[in-house]
């Protein structure tokens, strides 16, 4: 894999085992990795804990990852918990996001390939006193080597006093016709700037 040219440094424990036939291997990894950076975004702690099956017919395997205080130059994550489990043909994701004002939860089936495919099942994010919530889940996105296709997106908020949400359909084609449709009512504009982190004095709704 390429990593931008940048110093990592880390230090830690890992463990590993392997168990079996050749043909039915069960494998058993952790890893605890203290305080490390990669360029300007530095993490207090990072554990792993990770098992698999490999045989004949199938890879399956079970892993998740824990990190603490995860900070840059523009933010700032308390924890970030992620769990993936699957086979090399479809995985299942879900991961949580902690952060001072800030608290996000999403679940979603990874179909890899040439085209990669992921169904949204849920999407839910809490900044404040207000809660965006995925809608009629799930939302499917595509990717492959020319576009980019979102079907069924829509993120409704609970605002009291207007319909809030950001819905998306279509697709974004790197060299055919465009055909991508982008909503958005009542979005507010200073609690963007805050979730953004950014300290611009904008104010009002976008529709």
């Amino acid at each position: 894999a390429y990593l931008p040219d940048s110093n990592l440094h880390t230090s830690g424990t890992f463990n590993a085992s392997l168990r079996g036939r050749p043909n039915a291997l069960s494998v058993e990894a952790t890893a605890q990795l203290d305080s490390r950076s990669y360029g300007e975004i530095k993490l207090a702690s990072l554990t792993l804990f990770a098992n698999g099956q490999i045989t004949v017919t199938d890879t399956l395997f079970d892993a998740r990852v824990v990190a603490h205080q995860i900070q840059s130059a523009d933010m700032q994550i308390d924890s970030l918990t992620a769990a993936a489990k699957g086979n090399p043909d479809s995985v299942n994701l879900t991961a949580n996001l902690a952060a001072r004002e800030l608290n996000s939860q999403i679940d979603a089936e990874i179909f890899p390939g040439e085209l990669l495919k992921i169904d949204l099942n849920n999407w839910k994010i809490d900044f404040r006193n207000q809660t965006w919530t995925l809608q009629q889940p799930p939302a499917t996105i595509g990717i492959d080597a020319q576009n980019y296709a979102i079907e069924n997106f829509k993120m409704l908020a609970n605002y009291t006093e207007q319909d809030q949400f950001i819905s998306a359909h279509g697709v974004i084609s790197r060299q055919n016709e465009q055909n991508f449709n982008l909503e958005i009512n009542g979005l507010n504009l200073e609690s963007l700037m805050q979730l953004l982190e950014q300290e611009q004095a904008v104010s009002g709704l976008v529709n």
